[in-house]
């Protein structure tokens, strides 16, 4: 009694299915390294932090992994911190980053990026945690959008008359 052997041979449509699963996967699970910007919205209620002691308010920042790299960091807001009173055209981020003393709070007002270098050193060094900071949270309204794109460098700094 002799085997057939080509039952347990891999077919050309078998790999060619493989192959292709593959390749349909891997280009619609998108990573870091590809796109290389990413937003975070942060609610002005819910990621605030309440300067005074309230019962009624639990804070909890707004989070997002973020690679290493330099970053432009811009914000949109609609924010109010008291109904149809008191804009709120900025918001507060953290981001560690040990050897960089001056870069670990970040403070983004909109229509003036800034701009940040993420070197993967510090605790939860690729990890940023975005909020407002209030008087009382409770009855603050709206959203606001920080964008951060990667940028190949840090842009040079400008003094005095050369200025543009």
């Amino acid at each position: 009694m002799t085997r057939d052997r080509r039952f347990f041979a891999p077919s050309a449509v078998a790999t060619s299915f493989f192959v292709i699963v593959f390749c349909v996967i891997s280009l619609s699970c998108p990573t870091q390294a590809q796109s290389g910007s990413f937003t975070v919205k942060v609610d002005a209620l819910n990621n605030c932090v309440s300067m005074f002691q309230s019962a009624n308010h639990n804070y909890t920042p707004a989070t997002h992994h973020i690679g290493d790299g330099v970053y432009q960091v811009t914000v949109a807001t609609d924010v109010h911190y008291h109904p149809g009173c008191c804009e709120v055209r900025k918001v507060a981020f953290y981001a560690t980053t040990d050897e960089q003393p001056y870069g670990w709070f970040h403070i983004v007002s909109e229509g003036t990026p800034i701009y940040i270098n993420v070197t993967g050193h510090g605790t939860d060094p690729n990890d940023i945690y975005a909020f407002f900071v209030d008087g009382d949270c409770g009855d603050n309204q709206g959203t606001a959008t920080l964008t951060f794109i990667q940028v190949p460098a840090l842009p040079p700094i400008c003094s005095g008359k050369d200025c543009n």
